[in-house]
């Protein structure tokens, strides 16, 4: 049988009793549901943020954010978040992505040179 849990006046969960929650699931919850808002769409598709939230991740008006479909969801990322992760997944690249095309490039034009 399912029961309904109030976090809070702005979500609510259904699922199992404590007594049948498996680690994995109290796992899940504090990972993905400890910071989660239900937010409400209003009039031309405005979302208001909560102030816990902007404050958080230093959003001020005016901060772009950066909407992510993943799923059957919207991620909204603050864009310099995005930056963040992309410069940290190209940390350790082992090359120039910039060098590589342009010694592609390069080589094209050298190729067509001789061609002509």
């Amino acid at each position: 049988m399912d029961v309904t849990y109030r976090g809070g006046p702005n979500w609510a969960w259904t699922g199992p009793p404590p007594s049948e929650l498996t680690p994995s699931d109290s796992e899940w919850h504090h990972a993905e549901m400890s910071d989660t808002s239900i937010l409400s769409i209003g009039p031309k598709g405005r979302v208001v943020i909560p102030v816990e939230i902007r404050r958080r991740l230093g959003l001020e008006e005016g901060s772009q954010l950066v909407a992510v479909v993943e799923g059957d969801g919207v991620l909204l990322l603050p864009r310099h978040a995005i930056k963040r992760r992309l410069q940290g997944m190209f940390a350790n690249a082992s090359t120039s992505l910039a060098g590589e095309l342009i010694a592609e490039r390069r080589a094209a034009a050298a190729e067509e040179s001789g061609k002509g």
